[in-house]
């Protein structure tokens, strides 16, 4: 690419996100109160069942990597593990 059209690529990017910037303000108007917070963040219980089986997933898959690094001629190391790990789970 010419320097040229990296400039004026570069050039409309600045100039559109200054538009953005100017047609949504971050901070509210002088006078207005900010959006009222959501009442709860409590988490679903769907994610907790999927945060509880998938710890005990990678529990029993280091069980089984400690078993394999036991055994003679086993690769050591960080790459062997994170492999070992993705196969397992």
């Amino acid at each position: 690419m010419s320097h040229r059209l990296i400039a004026a690529v570069l050039a409309a990017a600045v100039s559109s996100s200054a538009a953005l910037a100017q047609t949504n303000p971050t901070t509210p108007a002088a006078g207005t109160s900010p959006p009222a917070a959501e009442a709860s963040h409590a988490p679903s219980t769907a994610n907790e069942d999927v945060g509880r089986s998938t710890r005990a997933a990678v529990k029993a898959c280091q069980a089984k990597w400690k078993v394999e690094k036991a055994k003679p001629g086993t690769k050591l190391g960080a790459k062997a593990f994170y492999t070992f790990m993705a196969n397992c789970l």
